[in-house]
């Protein structure tokens, strides 16, 4: 399998499978264009961090916003959760990479909204404290979208299966409620 990766945010990636400059990306779920197929990654928790002087999100309003540039599902969610607060942050900063970012809150450099999991070598060692936020701005999918018209070839159907895999491992056992319902 030949693999090139490009990064950039969801928004960004979408247009370009669209327009076939790319055969598929990882992006954050969205409601996409009736054109791409999506399959299930895997599902993330989105914490806010901060400095490890933070004690509570009391003044959150007054530490700078630092995130990835318009068009990341990471930064939809926190503006969402800042707007339904009536949060105005006094700052915003954009960085180009998640290392960058969490290693800018660990300086004290503002707060951030990312995965637990890529934050969560600095929370061990003490050097970041996260915030849980509700599960409607906290819970998110990662998936792989591509052109639904798009050729499929036999490397891109390994490819996906090994993505559908990974995305029903990464659901946990099934809801029981749900299935009886259904």
């Amino acid at each position: 399998m030949d693999l090139t990766l490009h990064a950039g945010v969801t928004e960004e990636l979408e247009r370009k499978v669209l327009d076939r400059e790319l055969d598929g990306a990882f992006v954050t779920e969205s409601a996409f264009h009736p054109d791409l197929a999506v399959h299930e990654a895997f599902r993330d928790e989105l914490v806010l961090i901060a400095d490890r002087d933070t004690a509570s999100l009391d003044r959150v309003e007054e530490k700078a916003f630092l995130c990835f540039r318009k068009g990341c599902g990471y930064r939809i969610r926190l503006e969402t959760w800042y707007r339904d607060r009536r949060i105005e942050p006094q700052k915003v900063l954009e960085f180009g990479t998640m290392e960058t970012i969490l290693q800018s809150v660990a300086m004290g450099l503002g707060v951030s909204f990312v995965p637990r999991d890529a934050a969560a070598r600095l929370i061990d060692e003490g050097k970041i404290r996260f915030f849980r936020l509700p599960d409607r701005y906290s819970k998110i999918r990662t998936v792989f979208i591509r052109r639904a018209d798009g050729v499929m070839t036999a490397t891109m159907q390994k490819l996906i299966g090994m993505i559908e895999e990974n995305g029903r491992r990464s659901a946990g056992p099934p809801d029981p409620s749900r299935e009886a319902a259904g």
